[in-house]
């Protein structure tokens, strides 16, 4: 498969996290992704590496969390040739097809007849007199949902939190790649050029990654001599960017992992929060011995 551009990548990963969310919210794989892919106007390719994400994070997670004989244990994935075939079928129905459709139904079903009869419809007694009424509910039932809720909720939280301190590690890592490459010994691409260049591509986010990159990376080192570009030339202009050589593609690495932060950090903090609200609209509305039956 032919690898996906960065913006690609990172469309396709955080249409993954709402996929992510449907299938903690108690929706199916299948189901989210189609959704989800739909709703994002995913491409197949970027459909079929948002399903290689989602199937090798579940089995990740599977048998990390899981021992003795639930490890063993099935789960639920993504299936890709159902999503797929649903997403982008072989033959689908174009707008002539449903024009013909329209004016003959056979067409549609390939010159089968159709039987327009249709059954009478018969109107039974109803089977008994006595009024429905619905089962009351169970208190010990109500407080083990309601905790088992909560604790799903924070398994998530501390997921979307990991998830945020990985990518923040593998940012650095990117940010230290291109430091080395100005404190190498020998020819290189100009330092201010390369701070126009990733202000003009990325703003702000470019700006303060080439800010990290020499402060961390300990470009300001007198001894290496690395002049920095005057701010007022910082995204004045258009300039190209070819994230495939040095040092641009550890830029665009640690761009893109920048953005992960931001946005497993913005996922744990709203899962933080939905704690805190099940917590005050389940848990606290529960009678005493309920709480000490649950735990």
């Amino acid at each position: 498969m032919k690898d996906l551009s960065k913006r690609d990548e990172q469309k396709a990963l955080t249409a993954l996290e709402s996929a992510i969310e449907l299938v903690g919210e108690g929706t199916s794989p299948d189901e989210a992704i189609t959704k989800v892919a739909q709703d994002n106007k995913l491409t197949a390719q970027m459909t079929q590496r948002m399903i290689e994400a989602y199937n090798i994070s579940k089995t990740l997670h599977h048998l990390q969390h899981e021992g003795g004989e639930k490890r063993a244990s099935t789960f639920p994935i993504a299936d890709p040739v159902a999503i797929l075939g649903a997403l982008f079928p072989k033959d689908p129905v174009t707008e002539q097809k449903q024009a013909a459709a329209e004016l003959h139904p056979d067409y549609m079903l390939g010159g089968t007849s159709v039987d327009f009869m249709k059954e009478a419809e018969v109107e039974l007694p109803p089977m008994t007199d006595k009024e429905v009424l619905p089962y009351e509910r169970d208190p010990a039932a109500f407080a083990k949902r309601a905790f088992d809720r909560r604790n799903k909720l924070i398994v998530w939280q501390k997921r979307a939190a990991a998830e945020a301190r990985r990518c923040y590690f593998s940012m650095l890592s990117a940010v230290d790649a291109a430091a080395d490459y100005w404190r190498k010994i020998g020819p290189k691409e100009s330092f201010p050029l390369a701070e126009k260049r990733a202000a003009a591509t990325y703003g702000n986010m470019g700006k303060s990654l080439m800010e990290l990159i020499y402060v961390q990376g300990g470009l300001d080192d007198r001894r290496l001599n690395i002049k920095r570009a005057s701010a007022d030339e910082l995204g004045t202009q258009q300039m190209m960017f070819d994230e495939t050589v040095e040092p641009y593609s550890h830029v665009a690495a640690a761009v893109v992992e920048a953005q992960k932060v931001a946005l497993w950090s913005k996922a744990a903090g709203e899962r933080q929060r939905r704690v805190h609200s099940h917590a005050i609209d389940s848990i606290d509305v529960l009678p005493a011995p309920e709480v000490v039956a649950a735990l």
